[in-house]
């Protein structure tokens, strides 16, 4: 367009060339703007919906947590609870299901539906994000380094402490597995002070 100019000046005048293509790059620039919006309204309403199905999960573990305050019966079908929550259209996800009792100062992956390469990693993660939301004093080299490992399982632009008190409950952007996903994460305790809580990370991009 710009390479014909001249060629268009000399018969309708410079001015009036530089206002069509000064109206033609408006319009351009609106309609990459109406599109930017459009795919930020979309990935709003999806990030709506992964919460939304976080938190239905979060009310059964809640549910589990009040029936059982000492300790999950063996052999409990997290697969088939998960199933019924995390049902079509939501997205292809990775579910890890966390346990702490009372009398233990750290977690254990009782669940996950995928293979891990390292559930103590997991499980390091969750309780550093269970510790910052939590305001508990630890030790500052533990702390760094699982600060460390949340950021490489979650991307490197993760933040505990942000992840871990505004984000709580809420569908979370970040790389996981080299792919931009969101994460839900949240817990619940019982009278007794256990503690079972989950990761819940889904790729929209996976497929469903």
């Amino acid at each position: 367009m710009l390479l014909l100019i001249p060629v268009l000046s000399a018969n309708y005048g410079y001015k009036e060339v530089i206002a069509i293509v000064t109206r033609w790059k408006n319009i351009e620039q609106e309609r990459a703007a109406n599109l930017k919006l459009g795919e930020l309204s979309v990935q709003i309403e999806i990030s709506q919906h992964i919460s939304a199905f976080g938190s239905a999960f979060r009310d059964i573990l809640h549910d589990l947590q009040t029936e059982y305050p000492d300790k999950l019966p063996l052999g409990l079908q997290f697969s088939g609870i998960a199933s019924s929550v995390f049902r079509p259209p939501f997205p292809e996800y990775d579910l890890l299901v966390f346990s702490r009792h009372s009398s233990d100062d750290r977690s254990e992956l009782i669940f996950s539906n995928r293979s891990l390469s390292s559930r103590r990693s997991s499980e390091m993660v969750f309780d550093h994000l269970l510790a910052e939301n939590l305001n508990q004093n630890r030790n500052d080299n533990d702390a760094r380094r699982s600060e460390k490992i949340l950021r490489r399982v979650f991307g490197r632009a993760t933040l505990g402490r942000v992840l871990a008190n505004s984000q709580r409950g809420l569908s979370t952007p970040v790389i996981y597995g080299q792919m931009p996903s969101f994460l839900v994460w949240d817990y619940v305790t019982s009278e007794k002070g256990g503690v079972l809580g989950f990761f819940s990370v889904s790729s929209p991009q996976s497929g469903s």
